[in-house]
């Protein structure tokens, strides 16, 4: 695969990243485990209570976009993740950025909050939080909504569960088509092993007839416990 990054497009252009991109495997949603080189853009519009990428909150370091695409390139890895924060405050950027990308899969993480049609339209795959009452946050459900009627043939949505979410749950998954996948995800440090267990025994008995839905855990936490950079 190449990736081109001598386009004049992408000469001057910079981009805010929390760290370095890296490969690892994707540890949530639908495309778990599948190896993959994540852009992660700084700054974010949200401060969840359980976010396991806090510094990703921060301005972060200016990049060039060659200089992310040389480093892309060296990675040499099919699938991209584009994550932070919340990459769609710099989306003006990113789609440039795309552009210079289209040799890979593309994969856009947003909470739900910013809408860009220019991005969405760009990216493979759009995977999208719905923030529930543990993360103190709120997806904005006009975006949400509007991501199910536009993008459904590219959009999942992931929902990390801690247990005081419980009484909420049923009512947030009825809001979404039953043609879009939804994966429920323990929220690390709420749920140990038993309570995933009891998480995953509710979806039997409630969501027994959702033929979208799934229940994961966060791969990346358990295979890495100890680290936030680089996973």
């Amino acid at each position: 695969m190449q990736v081109s990054n001598t386009d004049t497009a992408s000469q001057g252009r910079l981009l805010r990243l929390a760290e370095e991109p890296y490969l690892s495997i994707e540890g949530e949603g639908i495309h778990i485990g599948k190896p993959m080189t994540f852009i992660r853009l700084a700054e974010c519009n949200l401060r969840c209570k359980w976010c396991d990428t806090k510094f990703s909150w921060s301005k972060g370091v200016e990049w060039s976009h060659k200089a992310i695409l040389d480093r892309v390139k060296k990675l040499s890895c099919v699938n991209i993740s584009v994550t932070g924060g919340e990459p769609l405050l710099q989306a003006a950027e990113l789609q440039i950025l795309l552009d210079q990308l289209v040799s890979r899969i593309t994969y856009l993480n947003t909470s739900g909050t910013v809408w860009s049609a220019p991005v969405f339209d760009k990216v493979d795959w759009i995977n999208c939080d719905l923030k529930m009452p543990s993360s103190q946050m709120k997806s904005d459900l006009t975006v949400v909504h509007r991501l199910a009627e536009t993008y459904p043939e590219k959009l999942q949505f992931k929902i990390v569960v801690s247990p005081e979410d419980i009484p909420h749950l049923l009512k947030t998954v009825k809001e979404i088509p039953l043609s879009i996948p939804i994966t429920i995800q323990p929220e690390y440090n709420s749920y140990g092993a038993e309570g995933a267990v009891d998480l995953s025994e509710w979806v039997k008995t409630h969501l027994q007839n959702h033929i979208n839905i799934r229940v994961l855990p966060q791969l990346h936490r358990l295979i890495w416990p100890s680290r936030d950079r680089g996973v």
